[in-house]
């Protein structure tokens, strides 16, 4: 990721409260970053979210039918590349959209 779109994305994250940044005492270069109380609430709401949808979207089948699923997209995601190949086509669109 550019370090400006990171430093943006961060500015905008503090802004809104979901995350706090400070010097590092040891090396004033450095900032550490941490998700506030607010951000982690966001997170968990997020999850929360998350699990009922797919709930609602596997209620039909059996768990496992379930677990064949899992086991079908795991490997369609690894043969696709996984997290490398998301990576490097969201890296890709960033540069396009730049």
């Amino acid at each position: 990721m550019d370090p400006t779109n990171l430093v943006a994305i961060l500015n905008e994250l503090e802004q809104r409260g979901f995350a706090t940044r400070r010097r590092d005492p040891k090396d004033r270069r450095r900032h550490i970053v941490e998700v506030s109380k607010k951000g982690l609430a966001i997170i968990d709401k997020s999850a929360e979210v998350m699990d009922q949808v797919e709930q609602e979207l596997l209620e039909g089948l059996e768990p496992a039918e379930r677990d064949q699923l899992e086991v079908a997209l795991a490997a369609i995601w690894e043969t696709s590349g996984g997290y490398d190949a998301y990576s490097a086509a969201a890296d890709v669109e960033e540069e396009q959209a730049a």
